[in-house]
């Protein structure tokens, strides 16, 4: 990102924030759409904070493409509210849901959101004409001297043996699941791709909804991850006094007594960090 000069605030631009080459498709193609939307509304980084009522840190991580797994859904409408309040429609923006849809597809979820609308390829930013930037080259993928396929950290691979046992069927359930990347985040164990779990962890009990973080709680409890139980607890924790409420809703409901009862603890004992 170019630094603004000093004096009169400088306007958000596409132009400004770069792709990273280890981005998936999915990836490329929801911060391209959050950027134009952002670049269309003509207002400096201060001012989207100031409009979409979100922090200006939540603007400039989601500029830069620092949430891997996407952010809140509650801070992409608060920014599309404001966007499409203050944009021209004639301006042809990507629809709600199909944000959504590729919101949830780089956090390894199906959609939940039906829309009639095909999803349009993607054209270049009507406001400053930044285009969608090309795939990356097919040599960063395959290495064929090798003579085998890489594989990305998001991608959970089976291995017949390890230091930790993980049954087959807790990896990859048969059963259905409240929180369906549970079964992602046992295949990054099964794996030893400990970095894929961290940062899944730290999403969901960080920046996911409270409703998501609650169902990855219990989902995970019901997998036997009893490490990734206590870890999204530990950042649940850390959370605002009502999105910890938002979470012990749902726990509460579904009896998951003993998980309530630490999510408290935890924020009781956190009330000075947060």
């Amino acid at each position: 990102m170019r630094h603004p000069s000093r004096g009169r605030p400088e306007l958000i631009k596409c132009s400004d924030y770069e792709f990273d080459h280890a981005w998936s498709s999915g990836q490329r193609r929801f911060y391209f759409e959050v950027r134009k939307l952002m670049c269309c509304t003509r207002k400096s980084h201060r001012e989207l904070s100031r409009g979409a009522e979100i922090s200006k840190d939540s603007v400039l991580r989601l500029l830069a493409g620092q949430y891997r797994f996407g952010p809140r859904e509650s801070t992409l409408r608060q920014i599309y509210k404001f966007a499409t309040s203050t944009i021209d429609r004639d301006l042809g923006l990507i629809a709600w849901e199909h944000l959504v849809e590729l919101r949830l597809e780089i956090a390894g979820r199906s959609g939940g959101y039906a829309t009639t609308a095909p999803l349009l390829a993607a054209v270049a930013c009507p406001q400053c004409r930044t285009a969608f930037p090309s795939e990356p080259a097919e040599s960063t993928v395959l290495d064929t001297d090798a003579g085998e396929i890489a594989v990305g950290v998001d991608v959970p691979v089976p291995l017949c043996e390890g230091d930790r046992h993980i049954d087959a069927d807790i990896a990859w359930p048969s059963r259905g699941l409240l929180w369906p990347p549970a079964s992602d985040l046992a295949g990054f164990i099964v794996a030893g791709q400990l970095e894929s779990s961290s940062r899944l962890i730290h999403h969901v009990g960080t920046d996911a909804t409270p409703e998501e973080a609650a169902s990855a709680v219990i989902a995970c409890r019901d997998l036997e991850l009893l490490d990734a139980v206590d870890a999204i607890i530990s950042y649940a924790g850390l959370r605002a006094d009502r999105e910890i409420l938002q979470i012990l809703r749902p726990l509460l409901h579904h009896e998951r007594l003993a998980d309530a009862d630490a999510l408290l603890n935890r924020a009781l004992s956190s009330g000075g960090q947060r």
